[in-house]
C-alpha cells in the first residue's frame, strides 16, 4: 500500500510579544544571560516542540524550563497569554500573522510560506544541525485485499494532489510528499535508529 508522508512540518520558533527580542540570536543571548529562567512550551512530553526545544538547548548551550500542555492549541494560547516565553509549533502562525506573538525563525531549512519575511533556521546564523522532521502515514490492517489497498491509495493520492487540500495542509503547517511502501519501511527503520539515539541524548526517556 502506498502512503502519504508529511516530512516537512513547518514549525515556527515564536516568543511572547513582550519578551523584547526580535531574532533567534537575541533570544539565545537573553537565555544565556538568564540561565534556567526562560520557559518554552510544547504540545506535550516527547512532542515535536518538546524535542525541538531540547535540541535548541543542547546545540546553543542555553538552559530553559520545559512546560508541556495538552496539545498545540493550548500551548499557542499560553504563549499569546504570556504564560511561557517561547514555543516551536506551527499553531503559532495565525497568532504571528495577527501580531500577538513574535516569530523568530522557521524551524527548518525553508521559510514558512505563510510568514515569508521570517528567516529559516539556517538564515538566522544560530547553528542548529539536528533535524526534527515528523511524518504521517496511511496504513491498512494486515490481510487487507490488495485491490482495496490500491483503491484507498489512489483516492488519498488524488486528494493530496488537489490544490484545495494542499492549501488546507499548508495552513496546518504541513506539506505532502508521497512515498512507496518500501520507502515507508526504510523511513521507519531509519527514524527508529535516529530517534533511538537522539531522544536519550536530549533527556527524553522511553515512556515520557
Amino acid at each position: 500500500m502506498r502512503w502519504a508522508e508529511l516530512p516537512e512540518y513547518l514549525a515556527v520558533v515564536t516568543v511572547r510579544k513582550d519578551l523584547g527580542v526580535n531574532s533567534l540570536t537575541e533570544f539565545v543571548k537573553l537565555a544565556k544571560a538568564n540561565p534556567g529562567k526562560l520557559t518554552y512550551g510544547s504540545a506535550g512530553l516527547a512532542s515535536f516542540g518538546h524535542i525541538a526545544g531540547e535540541v535548541i538547548k543542547r546545540e546553543t548551550g542555553v538552559s530553559m524550563l520545559h512546560v508541556p500542555f495538552k496539545g498545540s492549541a493550548d500551548a499557542a494560547n499560553a504563549l499569546a497569554g504570556g504564560q511561557v516565553d517561547m514555543l516551536i509549533d506551527g499553531a503559532t502562525v495565525p497568532l504571528a500573522k495577527a501580531g500577538r506573538v513574535t516569530p523568530l525563525a522557521a524551524f527548518g531549512n525553508k521559510r514558512h510560506p505563510e510568514l515569508p519575511n521570517v528567516p529559516s533556521l539556517p538564515e538566522t546564523g544560530v547553528k542548529v544541525t539536528t533535524q526534527v522532521a515528523p511524518g504521517w502515514g496511511l496504513f491498512a490492517p494486515k490481510g487487507t485485499p490488495a485491490a482495496i489497498n490500491s483503491r484507498l491509495s489512489l483516492a488519498l493520492e488524488k486528494m493530496l494532489n488537489e490544490p484545495e487540500t494542499q492549501a488546507k495542509l499548508q495552513r496546518m503547517s504541513t506539506l505532502p510528499d508521497w512515498r512507496s511502501p518500501t520507502e515507508l519501511l526504510k523511513a521507519i527503520e531509519s527514524d527508529y535508529k535516529y530517534y533511538g539515539e537522539l531522544l536519550p541524548a536530549i533527556g527524553i526517556r522511553p515512556g515520557d
